[in-house]
């Protein structure tokens, strides 16, 4: 129902108006995976730093199988993007992945024969 003071032209008091930059109309399943750290001892690099290091490298690698993928010279993992950000208490990535499934595939390495938390260095 419109709200009585609407114009036609604008939509109704009852509709979702967020920016367009804050919404998503995926076709198919989009999965938002959130991983980040906190740094509870700054002056202990040697408790962070590590994992620190080790989150651009995994980002990377993700980034070149993507690239890969659409050359036809890798199979796709189904990662479609990342964005990085600086939070209160240290920082943070939100992955976009295609699918669950291939997210949870992508967390065990098990070709590696690693996990993604040993890989990042995770104690």
């Amino acid at each position: 129902m419109d709200h009585p003071t609407a114009p036609a032209d604008r939509p109704s008091a009852t509709t979702d108006r967020r920016p367009p930059n804050l919404t998503h109309a995926a076709v198919d399943d989009l999965v938002v995976f959130h991983i980040g750290m906190t740094v509870r001892t700054p002056w202990r690099p040697d408790l962070w730093g590590p994992v620190f290091a080790a989150m651009p490298r995994m980002l990377s690698e993700l980034h070149r199988n993507r690239a890969a993928a659409a050359r036809g010279d890798a199979e796709d993992r189904g990662f479609l993007g990342a964005d990085t950000l600086m939070g209160a208490k240290g920082p943070w990535v939100m992955q976009y992945w295609r699918s669950t499934e291939q997210l949870y595939a992508y967390a065990p390495l098990s070709a590696r024969g690693r996990t993604a938390r040993e890989r990042l260095g995770s104690r």
